[in-house]
């Protein structure tokens, strides 16, 4: 092996945390698109404070909050 490569257990490691990401992100979307605004409230929150700024879908979470609390007249949150 050389200096710097990485193993099949670390890439497989890599995807299951991307992909980990994704369904947190995605699995909010698809209850705000059914109209269940409370629920993608909360799991778009639970995104943001996982990942942070670090998230791939850092920026479409926050828009996607803020459109949430609009739906529901929440302008202020």
């Amino acid at each position: 092996r050389l200096s710097g490569e990485s193993s099949p257990f670390q890439d497989v490691a890599q995807l299951h945390r991307l992909a980990a990401e994704d369904a947190s992100y995605w699995s909010g979307l698809c209850k705000f698109e059914a109209g269940q605004f409370d629920a993608a409230v909360e799991q778009l929150s639970v995104y943001l404070k996982i990942f942070n700024r670090a998230g791939r879908w850092t920026f479409a979470a926050r828009l996607l909050l803020a459109e949430c609390h609009a739906r529901q007249g929440r302008y202020t949150d």
